[in-house]
């Protein structure tokens, strides 16, 4: 080999290893600046960890301390409502729309003063043993008057018959307290149930379910004087006359409709509404 021919070789063995060499930095400098980028990486997810739990810390303390706050602020409430429970109890007792404001008052401090027969309401007030009352006399009249309405009374009624089974030497009573009261008695089961009507709360005396099928009904005969028939659900309820008929069907097996069938078309009365306000 000449001897310039051994230089050349010589040069290109050299340039192989530089740019090798250069390679290498290139790619050790990647690796380092990744290494660099994933600590910086765990560093800051650590350090967000650490603020999370500090905000973490400092919300339950608020929330404590919001809480026992509330707590206090209850509390006085609470004796507050008492002195004035002391104050007006005479009020509270005799004058029935002050009676339910009061007891507005109370559900709006999580205090039910109908809870138990033993304590501080029942001592100063007297309601469980007034609602139990109420609750029996509601029992009482609605007994009597099933034959009439087919166990479904308007609150007008209702309210009309306590009034004169009461007397007046009882406590005056109001729509909120015949409610308040008939919720004592929901322990009986589906035996008496309020169903809101636009018109006239109703309260169903007898132990049937009512469907949203029938409750429809309830509201047209509302605004017919207690009548409906085929041609009138149809009307309003676009209801094919299978549907129609499932839901009369039950509501005349528990006595809660009448049939007319002197008319060309068979009419079906709740006389809950038609003779509301006309019997004794």
């Amino acid at each position: 080999m000449r001897s310039e021919d051994y230089l050349e070789v010589i040069a290109v063995g050299r340039y192989r290893d530089y740019h090798g060499f250069c390679c290498l930095f290139r790619l050790a400098k990647i690796v380092l600046a990744e290494m660099l980028r994933r600590g910086v990486g765990v560093a800051a997810v650590r350090k967000k960890q650490e603020n999370v739990k500090q905000y973490t810390e400092a919300a339950d303390q608020f929330s404590e301390a919001k809480m026992a706050h509330i707590n206090s602020q209850l509390s006085l409430f609470r004796i507050n409502l008492q002195e004035f429970a002391q104050r007006y109890k005479h009020d509270i007792k005799r004058d029935p729309e002050f009676r339910k404001h009061f007891q507005i008052m109370c559900a709006r401090i999580g205090v039910d003063p109908l809870a138990s027969n033993k304590g501080f309401w029942s001592e100063m007030l007297s309601f469980g043993e007034f609602y139990y009352e109420v609750a029996v006399q509601i029992i009482e009249v609605c007994i009597i008057t099933r034959p009439k309405n087919g166990g479904l009374i308007a609150m007008t009624d209702l309210l009309r018959f306590l009034h004169i089974k009461r007397g007046h030497k009882h406590q005056r009573i109001s729509i909120d307290d015949i409610r308040r009261a008939i919720n004592k008695v929901r322990i009986l089961g589906e035996g008496f149930r309020l169903i809101g009507m636009e018109d006239n709360t109703m309260i169903l005396t007898v132990p049937t379910e009512l469907s949203s099928d029938h409750l429809a009904m309830l509201e047209i005969a509302q605004t017919t004087g207690g009548m409906i028939n085929m041609s009138l659900i149809r009307k309003e309820l676009n209801w094919d006359e299978k549907r129609s008929m499932i839901a009369l069907t039950l509501l005349q097996r528990e006595g809660m409709t009448w049939i007319d069938e002197q008319t060309s078309e068979h009419s079906y009365y709740f006389p809950g509404i038609a003779l509301s306000g006309a019997y004794n």
